[in-house]
């Protein structure tokens, strides 16, 4: 079947409107599933068009185009805004431009705002003639709830039915993980036939990288120290806080271990680990250039994510810790069991003090968990390449593309 697909798209050129309603590309874990999936799609002959933001950077290969500057506005982080409300609207009107200029295939919106937006384009601009699939990456009022936008019952009336009413946009919806498939599915009455979970890959390659000890060192972290990595947003909503509370548990026990904290932004995070006095063993780098990711993974000898899943969100940087060959320590989830199998260093429980003794047991047992990370290397390797992850995105999309262009 993936054969057929791949050789009957390449014969044409498919143009794909991507809605993006997000400064891409910044260096966290939403916008580098997007990147994968663009990567990924390119190689079974679809040309992607990004049409997103003004802020971001631009990425050597993409089609990327921005909606006119707002120069107030320079938001990377993730998380809501109450400026997104007119940004969007500057955003559909980008979109519609695209698409009368372009004459797309296929309407591909990413996140919730990407298929309203997209939804709009299809059935107002494209008078529904063109298929419109959502890229789901978690619950639009679990993630306001986790942000702490939804303080009053109005609040979370209006927004659980404006993602209901999202939620019969699209014609396909592809989700980044078993959660929010099954919410997708049982909270909004979304057919079975309709779904499809792809997994956030990895591009195998990315990290057949030499391991830098002077990079290391440049660091200020000691030579023969064990590490341990979280990569992401270093907010409440993934987790950061239970990192952050376990790690003078760890060190009472082990004050030689190091935390490498990458990512943004830190001025919070930094405030309290210099409040709970283990400064000297954290070492936090702020914002760090996707692409060089994997030098700070492969000087690292256990990766940590964690993130409680109530949002059905996936944690796409288990991906990444498991192509770079790391044991994870984390939750004992669905979606990290999906990554994972039997791979992971679950905590028993949804608390600190889990957490924690789960990164002592493996720092303490080194060698074992080494065999872990080539486990969990193998196992991306296997399942979880883009190329191969990718599949299913491109059969909804050759589907749609039959049903509503009977010549193709």
């Amino acid at each position: 079947m993936e054969k057929e697909i791949k050789n009957e798209i390449k014969n044409t050129e498919i143009k794909v409107l991507n809605i993006v309603p997000t400064p891409f590309f910044a260096d966290r874990g939403c916008h580098m599933r997007i990147l994968g999936e663009m990567n990924a799609l390119k190689n079974y002959g679809f040309e992607n068009i990004i049409c997103t933001y003004h802020n971001g950077r631009d990425i050597d290969g993409l089609d990327i185009r921005r909606i006119i500057n707002i120069p107030w506005y320079k938001k990377l982080e993730a998380g809501p805004s109450i400026h997104k409300f007119y940004i969007d609207i500057l955003l559909f009107f980008k979109a519609a431009a695209i698409f009368l200029k372009e004459r797309p295939k296929i309407i591909y919106g990413h996140l919730h705002e990407g298929a309203f937006v997209g939804g709009l384009v299809k059935y107002i601009i494209a008078f529904g003639k063109v298929p419109l699939v959502f890229d789901v990456q978690g619950s639009l009022t679990a993630e306001l709830g986790t942000f702490n936008w939804l303080k009053s019952k109005p609040l979370k009336w209006f927004f659980y039915n404006l993602e209901k009413f999202i939620c019969k946009l699209p014609d396909f919806f592809i989700c980044s993980s078993v959660s929010n498939g099954d919410i997708i599915k049982s909270k909004f009455k979304i057919p079975e036939d309709k779904v499809r979970v792809v997994i956030d890959g990895v591009h195998t390659d990315f990290f057949n990288k030499p391991i830098s000890y002077e990079f290391k060192s440049s660091l200020g972290i000691p030579k023969d120290v064990p590490i341990v990595i979280f990569t992401g947003a270093l907010l409440a909503a993934k987790g950061i806080w239970n990192l952050i509370d376990a790690i003078p548990k760890v060190l009472a026990k082990r004050n030689d271990v190091y935390f490498l904290i990458v990512g943004y932004p830190v001025e919070e995070v930094q405030k309290k680990i210099k409040e709970l006095g283990v400064e000297n063993n954290v070492v936090l780098t702020g914002m760090v250039d996707y692409f060089d990711l994997p030098q700070y993974l492969l000087i690292s000898d256990i990766a940590v994510e964690p993130k409680i899943d109530k949002a059905g969100e996936a944690s796409g940087k288990v991906i990444n810790y498991m192509g770079a060959g790391l044991p994870v320590v984390c939750y004992d989830s669905k979606n990290n069991r999906k990554f994972l199998a039997d791979g992971g260093i679950f905590a028993l429980d949804e608390t600190v003090e889990s957490l924690a003794d789960k990164i002592l047991w493996a720092v303490n047992n080194i060698d074992k968990v080494k065999e872990l990370g080539v486990k969990n290397k193998k196992r991306v390797e296997e399942v979880f390449s883009w190329n191969n992850s990718i599949k299913d995105t491109v059969w909804a999309f050759n589907m749609l593309l039959k049903k509503y262009n009977k010549n193709i």
